[in-house]
């Protein structure tokens, strides 16, 4: 069940994720007290510690604040990128289990005109894969490359004898 859904702003961004008042109704908050611990788990399967704060005194005002700046940077999230947050029901009445998935808003052109809500899935796997490539890669050129000059080297030995 999704508890809300955000456009991030250069707060979220900077310093912490502010959520909706009504999302509290979800988030079991222990009695008299103002903070609980999440863990959260992406669509990558990583779990991701937030802790959701709120004011003692007056409205509430919640937000993530310990560990969100982490999986902000981690995800490279900017402004006006989405974040959604859900609940995972629970049938057997164990403890809640939460997801978070961000997703970037990226502008395309298509005949001529951009169109702004187009979404793709931000990952860490893929780009740790891609970069894995292509460190392989280039080992791979310069076995390649050594082998070549070496194969050049026993060639002009072979020559002057």
């Amino acid at each position: 069940m999704e508890i809300f859904s955000k456009l991030l702003t250069e707060t979220d961004i900077k310093a912490r994720l502010t959520v909706p008042t009504d999302a509290l109704a979800h988030i079991n908050i222990p009695g008299g007290g103002n903070k609980v611990d999440l863990s959260p788990m992406d669509s990558d399967g990583n779990r991701w510690p937030f802790r959701c704060y709120t004011r003692l005194n007056g409205h509430p005002k919640p937000a993530f604040t310990t560990g969100w700046l982490d999986f902000v940077r981690a995800k490279g999230l900017q402004i006006g990128d989405k974040v959604t947050f859900s609940r995972l029901e629970d049938e057997a009445g164990g403890a809640p289990q939460y997801r978070i998935h961000a997703s970037r808003l990226r502008a395309i052109t298509l005949m001529g005109a951009e169109v702004e809500d187009t979404e793709f899935k931000t990952t860490q796997n893929e780009a740790a894969t891609t970069k894995k490539k292509e460190e392989a890669l280039e080992e791979l050129k310069r076995m390649v490359i050594g082998e070549r000059v070496a194969t050049r080297r026993r060639r002009r030995r072979q020559w002057w004898r």
